[in-house]
């Protein structure tokens, strides 16, 4: 919710931010392809403020092994984390608390288009009057699927202490240094705009 400056009264406030961000969603995914080599912002509207993006590191979550019908079963997932969380500063459309809103994506390119197949919940942050920026979480995103090529962009809407949206932003992979590859059960390689993976133990592509 908003602060109290815009809490009372503020639900259709608050389902207009979430409108909002699905939009951006939308967005995002219509965005052109090969765009690619640090982050950069993709796609912008109003007045937004500057945000300052981690590294993305490149993993694999193993689960503890467990036996199916006489065989081990150890179940593995790709895994990408933050170890610190975007920095958001303050749009310079409006004096006073803003509230920030942001939404972590991860697509695949199926051969065609991209296709989002994991994504983060809608997280909100307020800045305020005399803040210049707030740190945001940390990225944890665990897709169902490990292998192929996928992007990661971050979402995030500015608005002001009235609930009205100043600013948005999308923003994209541009580098290859955007991300790191720390995974030794998979192949695994970082390229200007994305990331391949491969096969689990495979040793393929």
């Amino acid at each position: 919710m908003f602060a109290k400056s815009v809490s009372n009264g503020s639900l259709g406030k608050f389902q207009k931010v979430l409108i909002v961000a699905l939009a951006l969603l939308v967005l995002f995914a219509a965005l052109p392809v090969g765009q690619a080599s640090a982050w950069y912002y993709s796609q912008a509207s109003g007045v937004r403020g500057n945000v300052t993006l981690p590294v993305i590191s490149i993993l694999e979550k193993r689960d503890p092994c467990f036996p199916v019908y006489g065989t081990m079963v150890c179940p593995s997932m790709l895994h990408l984390i933050s170890y610190t969380g975007p920095t958001v500063y303050r749009s310079a459309a409006a004096a006073g608390a803003q509230i920030v809103q942001g939404m972590y994506v991860l697509e695949m390119w199926n051969g065609a288009a991209w296709t989002v197949i994991a994504r983060s919940s809608i997280m909100q942050k307020q800045i305020g009057a005399y803040q210049n920026g707030v740190q945001f979480p940390t990225l944890t995103l665990t897709p169902q699927i490990g292998r192929g090529i996928f992007r990661v962009t971050w979402l995030f809407s500015w608005f002001n202490s009235g609930g009205a949206r100043i600013g948005s932003a999308v923003i994209s992979s541009n580098q290859a240094s955007d991300h790191i590859c720390s995974n030794p059960y998979r192949l695994c390689k970082s390229l200007p705009g994305y990331f391949q993976t491969g096969g689990l133990q495979t040793g393929a592509w």
